[in-house]
């Protein structure tokens, strides 16, 4: 939490993008809602990776369109793990209170940022997931939990490809990288993501560390986001 109690906690949007200004700009919208009128204190920050000069132009303008912005450009396809590992550095650094890891192939709901901070105060969890569905068939899930299973080496998302039912608030092993809340306690004492895994394994080796650790990752049902990949990803 910042150190003035009488605010509320302050919470930066990480989109770290790649050459799709289309996904992003649909990502965009859906913030809105949480940018404006809420009781958070949010704002966003974009890294942009990209390499092709007519979409880096089109996020620039993106971002540059919403009021509570940073667009940082590495100058570099740094990929996804340093890619957030810039922005969570500095914005931590700064005394943000959280950070939410978001992909820009997303779309939230209004208050679902809230509720997975309101989950991490009560849970005091070193991570806190929501449900993602498909963007185009919003009653499956694609992540509706995870397992680390480590005599495999792999990670299980729970509920994969089956409707979406009620379901509690629970611990996991797993917490995609897709949408992510990580409170500035897990940064300051584990630091970021495993540069080395430029792109995919860096969420499932970040929550294994923490696992291991003996800290505890949430999975909140109750915000649930569109997440636009196709059904064989």
């Amino acid at each position: 939490m910042g150190e003035n109690l009488n605010q509320p906690p302050s919470v930066a949007i990480i989109i770290v993008t790649f050459n799709d200004p289309a996904n992003l700009s649909r990502c965009l919208t859906s913030l809105k809602k949480e940018l404006i009128g809420q009781a958070l204190r949010c704002h966003l920050t974009v890294v942009d990776n990209s390499t092709d000069d007519s979409a880096k132009k089109n996020i620039a303008q993106l971002v540059k369109r919403v009021k509570q912005a940073v667009y940082i450009d590495p100058k570099t396809n740094t990929g996804f793990a340093r890619g957030n590992n810039i922005a969570l550095k500095q914005e931590f650094d700064q005394g943000t209170d959280y950070c939410f890891l978001l992909n820009s192939d997303t779309e939230l709901f209004k208050g679902s940022i809230a509720e997975l901070v309101e989950t991490q105060i009560k849970t005091n969890s070193a991570l806190v997931g929501p449900t993602l569905v498909y963007g185009d068939r919003p009653q499956i899930y694609w992540y509706g939990g995870g397992r680390w299973q480590p005599y495999l080496g792999i990670v299980r998302h729970l509920g994969r490809n089956e409707l979406v039912r009620p379901q509690s608030a629970q611990a996991v092993t797993f917490i995609n990288g897709a949408a992510l809340l990580i409170p500035k306690a897990t940064y300051l004492k584990y630091g970021g993501f495993f540069e080395p895994y430029f792109m995919y394994y860096e969420d499932s080796d970040y929550s294994a560390q923490l696992v291991r650790a003996g800290e505890q990752l949430y999975y909140e049902p109750r915000v649930v986001i569109k997440h636009y990949v196709p059904a064989v990803t």
